[in-house]
C-alpha cells in the first residue's frame, strides 16, 4: 500500500482518530475529529490535548497520560470509555474514546492514539 492510500484511509475512517506524542501534542488528526471535535486540523496539530479536555478532568487524564507512557501499557487495553470533551464552540459533549500506545518500527514508545466518536 502507498503513503498516500494510508493517508487517505485514515482520513476516511469512520470514527474520529486522534494521535498525540509522547508529551501530549496532537501530531495526527482527521477529518472525523474535525466534524467530531469542531475544532480544524490546523487548530489541532501542534497544540496540547487539552485543547480537547475539560479543565476539571485535566488532572486526572494527564495522571493517566503519563503512568501509560512510563509504563508503556494502557489501563483498559483498547476497551473504551465515556468521557466528556470540550468542542471548538466552547460546548461540551460525551464522547466514547479507545486508547492504544503506538510505537515506530523499532518498538520505541512514540505516542497515544485515541479513537474517538460521539455518545448520543
Amino acid at each position: 500500500m502507498s503513503i498516500e492510500f494510508c493517508s487517505r484511509l485514515l482520513e476516511e475512517l469512520p470514527d474520529a482518530l486522534i494521535v498525540a506524542d509522547v508529551a501530549g501534542t496532537i501530531r495526527i488528526w482527521n477529518k472525523k475529529a474535525e466534524e467530531l471535535f469542531r475544532f480544524t486540523k490546523n487548530d489541532a496539530i501542534g497544540a496540547r490535548l487539552d485543547l480537547i479536555i475539560p479543565e476539571n478532568l485535566r488532572k486526572a487524564h494527564w495522571d493517566g497520560f503519563n503512568r501509560a507512557v512510563s509504563s508503556d501499557t494502557v489501563k483498559l487495553n483498547g476497551k473504551a470509555v465515556r468521557t466528556k470533551a470540550v468542542l471548538g464552540d466552547g460546548s461540551h459533549a460525551y464522547m466514547e474514546i479507545a486508547f492504544s500506545l503506538t510505537h515506530d518500527e523499532d518498538g520505541q514508545l512514540v505516542g497515544v492514539t485515541a479513537v474517538a466518536r460521539s455518545v448520543q
